[in-house]
């Protein structure tokens, strides 16, 4: 399902709007912050050519950055606007990219992808649990699914989007996705601090110019120890997470 906020969008966000959604994440002003994230999820997928489904893809500019790192992929939306806006990319692609509409919560695919990504869309949905289990059922055994969601916090800070657009915007913390990870038949999780996150305190905290800041250029040790106190801090203050969850192979046994 969507409500109607997620189908007009594209339409209310006017010409300027979609310009920006199309030039993304180099439009950004947290383009910097962006590609750190996004150079995460890359670290984690199976290299090419691996094929992999982008849910929640809008108007395909990460759909087409994974075919520039030479992935088979689709991006599904359930905004006919989104997909009609991402098309020129998958001409231009010669087929290499394919963009469809489609309703997450109900996908037409069955054991087709190596992995399953969502890239700060699952928390758009209206049943995030119908969403997990149809990636699962969509995936290969084996096949990962990978989300850098918003934790707790975000409903509330985007009020004004909400007001504005009438979209759906939900808290989606790690453990709310690792329960219906579960629940959906996934055995194996791994989860992250996101990069983004961990940028934003390296580059924009102030930093004091004491000795503590001269050890910690000098020596891994110390680097590794201010690596461990940013995750914390991020995972306390911030609660936004890089979770990747795996099918089970082929003849696995579940897991207890």
């Amino acid at each position: 399902m969507a409500i109607e906020g997620e189908l007009s969008y594209y339409g209310a966000i006017g010409e300027e709007g979609v310009r920006h959604a199309k030039a993304k994440p180099f439009s950004d002003h947290d383009c910097a912050f962006m590609l750190m994230q996004i150079g995460a999820v890359f670290a984690i997928l199976p290299p090419p050519p691996a094929k992999v489904l982008e849910c929640g893809c809008g108007v395909g500019w990460l759909t087409r950055m994974l075919y520039m790192r030479g992935y088979d992929c689709v991006g599904v939306d359930v905004s006919d606007e989104a997909i009609k806006l991402a098309q020129p990319l998958a001409e231009s692609s010669g087929g290499a990219m394919n963009f469809q509409v489609a309703n997450v919560e109900n996908l037409p695919f069955t054991e087709e992808f190596d992995a399953v990504i969502y890239f700060d869309a699952l928390h758009h949905c209206i049943d995030e649990g119908a969403a997990i289990k149809a990636a699962f059922n969509a995936l290969k055994p084996g096949g990962m699914f990978i989300a850098s969601e918003p934790g707790n916090g975000h409903a509330k800070n985007s009020e004004e989007v909400i007001r504005k657009f009438g979209v759906t915007e939900k808290d989606m913390p790690a453990s709310h996705i690792t329960a219906l990870g579960k629940a959906a038949g996934f055995t194996t999780f791994r989860q992250f601090p996101r990069m983004d996150d961990v940028g934003r305190y390296f580059f924009l905290d102030r930093v004091s110019s004491s000795w503590k800041k001269k050890l910690l250029e000098k020596f891994s040790l110390f680097n590794l120890m201010n690596f461990v106190r940013i995750a914390r801090k991020t995972k306390k203050h911030l609660d936004n997470d890089l979770l990747v969850m795996y099918k089970p192979a082929a003849g696995a046994g579940t897991a207890k």
